[in-house]
């Protein structure tokens, strides 16, 4: 089980956990590590059948029309910045940031 796995259990946050991953192991694991929650709770809750094959694009695809769809499509588009780009800067870090905290909430209590 990877070290941001084990941290979920522990029952904190989506945001704590990240921050510890951030400070262990950088900006793009941590990145990562936010992107792999959010689309494991969002292909169980969808029945999205093999969504770790999908690329972030294709997966956001597939939640097409859904409520919660517009914030996580901000997200997904700093998660590509962050992971695949290599931008590191302080600005789109806290715009990363701030869309894992809203697509959290947006994601809380809903029936995807």
């Amino acid at each position: 089980m990877d070290s941001f796995a084990y941290d979920r259990l522990s029952g904190d946050p989506i945001f704590v956990c990240y921050l510890r991953v951030l400070e262990k192991e950088g900006l793009s694991t941590a990145a990562r590590a936010v992107y792999v929650h959010f689309t494991g709770n969002i292909a169980q809750n969808l029945h999205i059948r093999n969504h770790r094959v999908l690329t972030p694009r294709e997966f956001l695809r597939s939640c097409k029309e859904k409520p919660f769809t517009g914030i996580f499509s901000s997200f997904i588009f700093l998660y590509e910045q962050v992971r695949y780009g290599g931008v590191k800067t302080q600005k789109t870090k806290t715009e990363f940031e701030e869309s894992v905290q809203k697509t959290d909430k947006s994601l809380e209590g809903e029936d995807h």
